[in-house]
């Protein structure tokens, strides 16, 4: 995912959308065909027009930021084109046809649609992009028929829900997401279907989004995963240079509840770290250790005194 998102999508054609007025150019749409493709293949999920349109989202507003190339061509072009303006002038002042005819029907294109252009153009493109975005996003939360649904979406487009996209997948980091893990985490942020309808094992029905994992503590695999999450924050701290240790003997909370960590030194305050991980979610756990860090970092206990 992280590779078709960053180097076979939109930005492997970019230079050409800057450069040359490709509007309307059937290839665009094949592009887009075989973007679209390529997400569902990886997925392994047949998606349909509005939650493609939501998977063309940036990140930020609740997609995969697999960009559509059709949209972006107008954007591209006109900021390119408004960014060297004076020297495309110079450059294609003897031409019968210079760029400037494209780029006034361009503007024009995109006035209709957007409304008004500002007199100096702004040579950013996301000043050009963004109302398209805009507009995919109202499209995408007006088909939003559900309380469920809209909760998924607000939840999808909240801030740092995307940051596990734009993780490197580095083994040796824990940072590595195994292919059923990418198309758990890719269809409960599209709002696809996870399974078939089918009866969990501690008696409760699961529907086709199968959210019942994620609260059922009879869930297959929990323990393994609260061990991983634990793993991942004793090694955080080691490469901060925090001895810690997991699990320690004869440290109860008021609900004699164990942690599952405690620091080994103090800190100014001369109090210790000390922190627990829950793992009840069938959600891919490793997208979840920088907010459990904070967490944990936040959460002083004040030990006994010996």
């Amino acid at each position: 995912m992280i590779l078709l998102r960053s180097s076979f999508s939109a930005l492997k054609v970019l230079h050409l959308l800057r450069c040359s007025p490709s509007v309307s150019h059937t290839a665009l749409t094949k592009f887009d065909k075989l973007l679209r493709c390529s997400v569902q293949n990886i997925t392994n999920s047949d998606l349909t027009d509005i939650q493609w349109i939501q998977a063309s989202l940036p990140v930020k507003d609740g997609g995969l930021g697999v960009r559509r190339v059709s949209l972006l061509a107008i954007p591209a072009f006109v900021a390119s084109a408004a960014n060297t303006l004076f020297l495309q002038d110079d450059i294609l002042s003897d031409c019968a046809k210079s760029y400037s005819v494209f780029l006034l029907s361009y503007l024009s294109d995109w006035s209709t649609k957007f409304g008004d252009i500002p007199d100096v153009l702004p040579t950013k493109q996301p000043f050009w992009d963004r109302p398209d975005v805009l507009e995919d996003r109202a499209l995408v939360e007006a088909s939003l028929n559900s309380t469920q649904d809209r909760a998924s979406f607000l939840a999808a487009s909240s801030q740092h829900s995307g940051d596990w996209l734009f993780a490197l997948p580095i083994a040796s980091r824990g940072l590595r997401l195994d292919d059923e893990a990418v198309r758990v985490a890719v269809d409960l942020r599209l709002g696809l279907d996870l399974c078939v309808p089918h009866q969990c094992q501690c008696g409760s029905p699961v529907d086709i989004r199968g959210l019942r994992g994620f609260v059922c503590k009879r869930a297959p695999g929990r323990a393994a995963r609260h061990h991983a999450l634990n793993d991942l924050v004793v090694r955080s701290f080691a490469a901060a240079g925090v001895p810690i240790i997991k699990e320690p003997v004869g440290l109860l909370r008021t609900d004699e509840k164990r942690p599952d960590g405690v620091t080994l030194v103090h800190d100014r305050k001369a109090s210790r770290y000390v922190g627990m991980s829950l793992s009840y979610a069938r959600w891919p756990s490793r997208i979840l250790i920088e907010p459990l860090i904070r967490q944990v970092q936040q959460q002083r206990w004040q030990l006994p005194a010996r």
